[in-house]
């Protein structure tokens, strides 16, 4: 995607190329919207609970 990101973000950036709906936006929305992404990380067997945080999109790019 984008040389300016940071690797992490390039990786999500390239994730969003790949994944319907955001494979419908150019590189640099995907960029931008990237950017604007808050990660987070969850140990195996661990998750986050339904409604902690309202009123956002979560996306789960990989676990089990």
């Amino acid at each position: 995607m984008s040389d300016s990101l940071p690797p992490e973000l390039a990786e999500i950036a390239d994730f969003f190329g790949a994944s319907p709906p955001f494979n419908e936006l150019t590189s640099e929305q995907q960029s931008v919207a990237a950017s604007k992404l808050q990660i987070t990380y969850y140990p195996q067997g661990e998750g986050f609970e339904q409604g902690a945080q309202p009123g956002g999109l979560r996306i789960l790019r990989s676990g089990a």
